[in-house]
């Protein structure tokens, strides 16, 4: 496992509803290396994007989105951690929407549509 700490700098650094500069995204470029590292919301679903793949945000990461960006009134945000898996876990695999089969991130469209799905689509 991967322990990410969202400190208080990256809380008084980081900018709200920018994903590639809230002060989860610090955290994550700073403890993975990954510069690209961020956080989006795809389908109404938060997901946190490193190493070029991504996964479901943990819960502890949603709920400090949704009071850093206002969704909640603007709460008291504090430093806080959480874990991702290690970068060869099979967990950062995502479903394809069309087969269903398990991809990475890099191999699936915006559609989250494997190039298998997509080459029987324009048959």
């Amino acid at each position: 496992m991967v322990e990410v700490s969202v400190t208080a700098a990256d809380i008084a650094t980081g900018e709200p509803e920018n994903c590639y500069a809230c002060p989860v995204a610090l955290a994550l470029v700073r403890t993975t290396g990954d510069a690209s590292a961020n956080v989006f919301r795809r389908d109404w679903v938060l997901r946190v994007e490193v190493w070029g793949r991504s996964i479901v945000a943990p819960a502890e990461v949603r709920d400090f989105v949704c009071s850093f960006d206002g969704y909640q009134g603007f709460q008291d945000v504090r430093p806080f951690a959480f874990s991702l898996p290690d970068d060869d876990s099979p967990e950062w695999k995502e479903q394809c929407q069309g087969c269903e089969g398990l991809f990475r991130c890099d191999e699936l469209d915006d559609d989250g549509v494997c190039p298998n799905c997509l080459a029987e689509e324009e048959d």
